[in-house]
Formats: C-alpha cells, structure tokens, sequence
C-alpha cells in the first residue's frame, strides 16, 4: 500500500535515518515505540509528505489516502463544531450544497421547458450519490464519534474557537476518524484523552478497517491495538 525505499535523512550532524526500508499493508497495526527525538514524528511527517528525506523514497497506490493527527493540532475557529466535524465530508457537502442550489432553482423554471427536466435529473443523480455515500446517517455518524471523544450535545453549536488546545486536537482528531482514511498515522493521540474517551478510542480503532500506524508512550494502548512495532 505505502512503502519507503533506503530513506535517509540528518539534521545537520545528527542521523535520523540511515537507509531505512519498511513497508505498510492495508490492515497492518504498527506501534512506533522509541524514546523522544528517536523520530518518529519525522517518519510519520515523511509519509505524508510534510518532511522530503535526503535521499531515497516514499512510493505510495494511487487509492491510498493518508490522514496525520501530530501532537499539536491545528487550532480552528469560525465555525460550529458540528460543522467543523462535517467538513470530513466534503464530497457529502457540496452535494448537498448543489440540491439544494438546483431545488432553488427549479421554483423559477417553467416545468415544461427542457432545463427544468434537466435539473429534475440532476437532482436525482445528485440524491442517489447522496444516498450511496450514506449522507442520510451523516448526523449520527458525527455525533458518535464526538461524543465518544468528551463532547456534549450541547458542545454542537459551539464555535470551535471556545475549546481549548487539548479539546482542539479532539476535533482533530474526530475530523481524521470521520474521513476513514486508507491510513491513520497517530501521534500520541492519548495526550489529552480522559479514561473513557481512551477506551472509546481503543474500541474504534479495534474496528478500524484501514491501516494504523500510532507513536504513543501508552504502552497498555498499543498493546491493545497493534501486531507490529518498529
């Protein structure tokens, strides 16, 4: 699915990386375990782009989507939760946002003329993707996944700028599980959980169905989840 190929990399005299090959299969769990600095921040930066080795290769499957959660978020602002949790879904929104731009536009068509027949057809081809992508679920999809994450009902509407910077990096992190990449790469992602937020994230990674890759110094949690450390 991804793989590097004799990555190197050094941060003036100091080594990172020296010739490393490794490779990552669609249902692989892999603990990267290593003391701080060791790097595994950069090799998860590396996969997705961020960092360029010095020498050697990523080679990635064209299908394959990579989401990254590093320990520090990025902080948002400006919208709700609940609508920055929807971002996840951008082909759902903007299909939503093109029925609903077209329903608009039908009120101003005279229903005999060919382009209110057109757009009466592209509102059902637009519904049946809607329908296919499971849109009708969108709402308890992201609500579970936030409220197994610490938020309340009443969090919803709250502008994500309210949160502070541990509750940032849930938002990012529900966004990242909300997209259901090909490959989830983790960094300490149980810094700024509470207990029952860790277990319902243990149990919806258990269930994951795409390729994990977590740095974590939890070792009870990558014990739970992963068949692979590097």
């Amino acid at each position: 699915m991804i793989s590097l190929e004799e990555i190197s990399l050094r941060f003036g005299d100091r080594v990172i990386f020296d010739g490393v090959s490794a490779s990552i299969e669609s249902r692989d769990r892999i603990g990267l375990v290593g003391a701080n600095g060791s790097g595994k921040s950069t090799l998860m930066k590396i996969l997705t782009g961020l960092v360029r080795p010095g020498s050697g290769k990523t080679v990635k499957a064209a299908y394959v989507t990579v989401g990254y959660l590093p320990q520090d978020a990025l902080t948002t602002a400006g919208r709700s939760l609940y609508r920055e949790a929807e971002s996840a879904f951008i082909d759902i929104v903007d299909l939503r946002s093109h029925v609903e731009s077209a329903q608009g536009q039908l009120s101003t068509l005279a229903p005999e003329s060919p382009s209110y027949e057109e757009t009466l057809y592209l509102i059902g081809e637009w519904e049946e993707r809607l329908e296919h992508l499971d849109a009708y679920r969108l709402q308890s999809r992201i609500e579970t996944v936030l409220l197994g994450l610490g938020f309340s009902l009443d969090d919803m509407q709250r502008d994500t700028a309210e949160f502070s910077g541990g509750w940032q990096m849930r938002i990012a992190l529900a966004k990242l599980l909300l997209s259901e990449p090909a490959l989830l790469l983790l960094d300490e992602p149980t810094n700024h959980l509470d207990l029952n937020s860790l277990r319902w994230l243990e149990n919806y990674l258990a269930n994951f169905r795409g390729a994990l890759l977590i740095a974590s110094h939890d070792r009870v949690f990558l014990d739970s989840l992963c068949t692979r450390s590097e």
